[in-house]
C-alpha cells in the first residue's frame, strides 16, 4: 500500500514536470514570434544586430514549411509573399483601367498580394506594374484599343475612372516575403525580408 501511493506521488510528481516543460516551451514560442514581429517592425538599416540570429531562425522554419511564429501581443502572426511595396498613403492600389489628369492610361492589377510569376517558354513573364491612386474625381472617355476588320481598324473607346494622382510601383526582381506589423489594432507598416 505504501508502495503505491509513492508511486502515484512520484506520477503526479512527474506529470507536474512535464506539464512546466510544456508551458515553458509555449512561452518560449511565444517570445520568439514577438521577438520575431519586433525586428521586422524596424526599418532593415536600422535593425539591431540582435535581430540577425532571429530572423535567421525564422528563414529556417518557413523553409522547413512551419508556421509563421505568433505573438498574442501582436495582431496576428500572418505572412505571405508579393512581388510590390505597399502603397504610401494616402494612395490606394486599383485595379482595373484608370487615367489621371495627363491623360495616361493605367491598368492596375489591385495589391498584387498572391501573385505568381508564369513561364513563358525558357523565361518567366514579365510582370506588370501596381498601380496606386488617390482619390477618383470622375470618368473620362478614354481609347482603350481598335477593332478591325478586313479593310479598316476602328477605335474603341470606354469611359474609365479619373484620378487626381497616381503612382505606378514596379515588383520587385523576385518576390519578397512579408508580414504586416500592427500596433494598438491598427497596421503600422509591411516588413519585407528575404
Amino acid at each position: 500500500m505504501n508502495k503505491s501511493i509513492r508511486l502515484k506521488h512520484v506520477a503526479v510528481v512527474i506529470l507536474v514536470i512535464i506539464s512546466g516543460i510544456l508551458i515553458n516551451q509555449a512561452r518560449a514560442e511565444e517570445l520568439f514570434g514577438c521577438k520575431v514581429k519586433l525586428c521586422l517592425a524596424a526599418v532593415a538599416s536600422q535593425r539591431p544586430s540582435e535581430c540577425d540570429p532571429v530572423l535567421s531562425a525564422l528563414n529556417n522554419l518557413l523553409k522547413n514549411g512551419d508556421p509563421f511564429p505568433k505573438c498574442d501581443d501582436a495582431r496576428d502572426g500572418s505572412y505571405g509573399r508579393t512581388f510590390y511595396e505597399v502603397c504610401p498613403k494616402p494612395l490606394k492600389a486599383v485595379g482595373g483601367l484608370i487615367t489621371d489628369k495627363k491623360n495616361i492610361l493605367y491598368n492596375g492589377i489591385g495589391t498584387g498580394d498572391g501573385i505568381r510569376r508564369e513561364r513563358q517558354g525558357e523565361r518567366f513573364k514579365k510582370l506588370a506594374n501596381k498601380i496606386c491612386a488617390d482619390k477618383q474625381i470622375g470618368e473620362k472617355k478614354m481609347k482603350i484599343g481598335e477593332r478591325c476588320d478586313d479593310d479598316q481598324c476602328y477605335p474603341i473607346y470606354e469611359y474609365v475612372p479619373l484620378f487626381n494622382r497616381v503612382l505606378v510601383i514596379r515588383p520587385f526582381r523576385q518576390a519578397k516575403k512579408y508580414t504586416d506589423i500592427y500596433i494598438s489594432g491598427k497596421k503600422y507598416r509591411r516588413a519585407y525580408w528575404r
